[in-house]
């Protein structure tokens, strides 16, 4: 099973304890909250190359950029192991890599937990921005876990 390196709460922690909304993990990468989604970012240049899910499940992207760089950054914050041959990015079970793909995480239910740290990190954001769109997100994240339009 594929998996991110941190699960959705922990990534949240994360976020909380770094500056400006998002956590700095290596040179030009850095960790965030995506306000409209309500996912973890984790951007390489700006560019959202994994969004995890409150689920822990996850979308991973070259965003264009199949470059070393790329491919270290997506291997060092998930497990799926990726190895180019001949130009052509695989997963490390020979199968092709498709950017734009979701990986199920190893916890696939939705909890009450997910719910209770997203409102925390919320309710405690500097960021205007953050809390003028605090209850559309709020109420995006409960029609994601419940399937149904608010």
């Amino acid at each position: 099973m594929f998996k991110a390196k941190y699960s959705f709460n922990e990534c949240l922690r994360m976020i909380q304890s770094g500056r400006g909304g998002r956590k700095k993990l290596e040179n030009n990468t850095y960790m965030s909250l995506n306000q409209y989604t309500g996912f973890v970012d984790i951007k390489l240049h700006g560019h959202s190359i994994i969004q995890i899910r409150p689920d822990n499940s996850f979308i991973v992207s070259h965003c264009g950029w199949q470059t070393k760089t790329t491919k270290d950054r997506i291997n060092t914050y998930t497990n799926l192991g990726i190895y180019q041959r001949k130009h052509v990015w695989y997963i490390k079970d020979d199968l092709e890599f498709q950017s734009n793909s979701t990986y199920l995480g190893a916890n696939t239910s939705y909890g009450t937990a997910s719910e209770q740290v997203i409102n925390e990190f919320l309710s405690q954001s500097e960021t205007q921005e953050f809390k003028s769109n605090r209850f559309n997100l709020v109420d995006q994240f409960d029609s994601f876990v419940t399937g149904q339009e608010s």
